[in-house]
Formats: C-alpha cells, sequence, structure tokens
C-alpha cells in the first residue's frame, strides 16, 4: 500500500514536470536586422535595404550596389554581422555603367572594316 502511493506521486510529479516544460515557449531566434543594417551603413552601403525571416532565419538584401565587387563586400559584411543567418542576396543586384556612345562607335568602326588606302 506503502510502494503504491509513492509510485502514484512519483507518477503524478512526472506527470506535471512533463506538462510544465512542454508548455514553455521556445526561445525566440535573435533578430540581426538592425546588426546587419548597421554594417552596411558601416561599410557604405546606405541604399541597401535589409529584410528578415526571423522563423527561416534569412536575411535578404536588397538594393543596388556600383559593381560585382561591393556586392561580395555587401555579403561578406552580412555574414559577419549575422553569423547565424542564411545571407540571401537574390535582391541585390550591381548597376552597370553604359558606355558612351562615342566610345562604341569608335570601337565598332576600327573593329569592323579596316581602312585601306585609295
Amino acid at each position: 500500500m506503502r510502494t503504491s502511493r509513492i509510485i502514484s506521486a512519483l507518477t503524478a510529479l512526472c506527470l506535471a514536470l512533463l506538462l510544465a516544460s512542454c508548455s514553455q515557449q521556445k526561445a525566440e531566434t535573435p533578430s540581426y536586422k538592425n546588426a546587419v543594417k548597421q554594417a552596411m551603413d558601416q561599410n557604405g552601403f546606405n541604399k541597401v535595404t535589409v529584410d528578415e525571416d526571423r522563423d527561416k532565419g534569412v536575411v535578404t538584401l536588397g538594393g543596388k550596389v556600383q559593381s560585382d565587387d561591393e556586392k561580395a563586400r555587401a555579403e561578406e559584411a552580412a555574414k559577419t554581422a549575422a553569423p547565424g543567418a542564411v545571407i540571401a542576396m537574390e535582391r541585390l543586384s550591381t548597376t552597370l555603367k553604359p558606355r558612351s556612345l562615342a566610345t562604341s562607335w569608335k570601337t565598332r568602326r576600327s573593329t569592323t572594316r579596316p581602312r585601306t588606302a585609295c
């Protein structure tokens, strides 16, 4: 009789501990958005936007940079600021400076036909 009470008490205690541990909310993932935005500003990428999906742990960079080198620098700065997040660069594009019409015309003219003396 005494052992059955002890077993019942231990069972109730284990059940109470199990319910208490399951009812606690999971720890939220930390937000990296402010840290990444600050890193972009410090590195001169003021026109780069930062979005974050905390459920998936993804930080997305958007906007425009001048070259592929700057795009790589922005990615490295974001990875340093958010070491536990995945950095998505799909909305970050480079702006290529167009060549002037005079330069492209001269280049085409000199490469298409050689001049011959009459």
